[in-house]
């Protein structure tokens, strides 16, 4: 995960770097959102990240592999009796963090609709050099709408836990859960 300090950081390097350099950096723009804490969350590969910024930033659409987890849990991107699933085209649109998690917000050319994609899950990730023309965004708030998305698959079970514990107490516990 990327904490504040090394954004500041960031921001400061990128102050002193030759522009074909801070282009690159420039490509990363992303939204960030509080990660879960003890969790053993997936690494992303700077590499992929840097050309996902890229194609966002240039606005050309992207064609991958990708494995996909349906909300009971199977995997979909296995080679099953009819093969491999076809790659994905999108044209990308924005990079958001959440949860720990790094997530491409983009427009699904085949499925007609936004739609969010886990960055670890991604493979083959490739610009088809074809450029597009950006649309108006699901929401205003991207980040709020991927925790909106992702939490519909996240949440399998809902219940009601009763705390004998003042509320701060439980503020201070639960943190970016509360």
């Amino acid at each position: 995960g990327i904490e504040d300090a090394a954004l500041r950081a960031l921001a400061t390097v990128r102050q002193v770097m030759p522009s074909r350099l801070r282009a690159r950096v420039d490509a990363l723009h992303v939204t960030t959102v509080p990660r879960g804490r003890g969790r053993d969350l997936p690494r992303v590969d700077t590499e992929r990240l840097l050309e996902i910024g890229q194609a966002v930033r240039a606005r050309e659409v992207l064609r991958f592999d990708y494995e996909a987890v349906s909300r009971d849990g199977r995997r979909d991107g296995a080679d099953g009796p009819e093969g491999p699933p076809p790659p994905r085209r999108v044209e990308p649109h924005h990079v958001v963090t959440w949860g720990g998690r790094w997530y491409l917000v983009a427009w699904d050319l085949a499925r007609d609709d936004w739609r969010t994609f886990r960055v670890d899950r991604m493979r083959e990730v490739r610009s088809v050099s074809h450029r597009f023309r950006a649309r108006e965004l699901p929401a205003e708030d991207l980040a709020a709408w991927v925790a909106t998305k992702t939490r519909q698959v996240q949440m399998k079970v809902s219940g009601t836990v009763v705390v004998h514990a003042p509320a701060e107490f439980v503020r201070q516990r639960m943190g970016w859960w509360a």
